[in-house]
């Protein structure tokens, strides 16, 4: 999101707010997005998943079909019919989610772990790859996840952590594998479900000299500190200017210091909010998927990093913050 594609990327993202293709707009509808200014979030987590869940479960002609046609009739036609598309995905995901995350609980020994493999002959081989960086996420080590076919071949999907090259790491394990290819970061790969395990140990031996303990830990960079009171209009107004966001140039990230949390409480599907205060000011924030903090948030003062957003509800603007992360005192 530097240089020259961050320009291409700012334009590009006025014409998707203008949705002047049929279906863009058609697109939009589906998505409870008609009337509003798309951004970088939206295409990532909105308009972009619905594109590729037809390609990910079935096949992506509905997708072409959809960017293609001057029809508005078929245009909603095909949106309809990836917003169908893009839950199913979802389903499949939380399934597969939830089985990985199981069979690592029961089965890995994760702090003697360097790089998990996870196989199993009921996984749906296009949505691997979310579900191996959903794995990167919670666990923060090299994930690789293979889906076996009836004919004992098996398709997987690699993500990794900065300290290894996923790409190098295959390499030296190339003698158990069919074929692999991809980068530092993202890699596929076949393999024979006889290889599965020595190659699980054999990834997990070439790991090793890369990666230290402190590499296991995930890193949060703050850009700067700011006190609730500066939280206004004329900030965000600021950051406005350095956007549009992405790899290459990150949102902002600012830490707020000693601050007392007031009210509380999940909304939503385990979103927690509350209204965080220093002195007489006082902000509204949000920590998405973060519903398990609600109980550890007591009269203790905490600090937090917070990205500032401005948040429209039933008409109204105000600032909210974003919660990226939460420091409780002693830890």
């Amino acid at each position: 999101m530097t240089g020259e594609n961050r320009k291409l990327i700012k334009e590009g993202l006025k014409l998707l707010s203008k949705a002047d293709r049929k279906g863009i707009a058609a697109l939009k509808i589906v998505s409870n997005l008609d009337g509003s200014d798309i951004s970088v979030g939206t295409i990532g987590f909105t308009l972009a998943p619905r594109i590729n869940a037809a390609g990910r479960l079935d096949e992506a002609n509905v997708g072409v079909m959809l960017l293609t046609t001057a029809s508005e009739e078929e245009a909603i036609k095909c949106a309809k019919i990836l917003d169908g598309k893009n839950r199913e995905r979802q389903m499949i995901e939380d399934k597969i989610l939830n089985e990985a995350i199981e069979m690592i609980d029961s089965e890995i020994d994760i702090k003697h772990t360097n790089a998990i493999v996870l196989s199993s002959d009921k996984w749906h081989q296009g949505v691997i790859g979310i579900i191996a960086s959903k794995i990167v996420d919670r666990y923060y080590r090299p994930a690789i996840l293979i889906s076996v076919n009836e004919n004992g071949i098996g398709k997987g999907s690699a993500r990794s952590i900065p300290n290894f090259h996923l790409y190098q790491g295959l390499s030296e394990c190339q003698s158990y594998l069919e074929a692999f290819g991809g980068h530092k970061y993202a890699a596929g790969l076949s393999i024979r479900k006889e290889n599965i395990a020595p190659f699980s140990e054999r990834i997990n031996e070439v790991a090793a000299p890369s990666l230290k303990k402190e590499d296991f830990i995930p890193k949060l960079y703050i850009d700067g500190e700011l006190n609730v009171k500066e939280l206004n209009f004329n900030l965000l107004k600021e950051i406005e200017r350095l956007e549009p966001f992405g790899v290459g140039n990150p949102e902002p990230v600012f830490a707020i210091t000693d601050a007392e949390v007031l009210y509380p409480k999940i909304v939503g599907s385990n979103h927690l909010k509350f209204k965080l205060r220093q002195g007489n000011a006082g902000a509204d924030a949000i920590g998405f998927n973060m519903g398990e903090f609600v109980d550890r948030l007591n009269d203790e003062k905490v600090d937090v990093a917070v990205t500032p957003k401005l948040n429209e509800w039933q008409g109204t603007l105000a600032v909210q913050m974003k919660i990226k992360d939460i420091k409780f005192p002693g830890n």
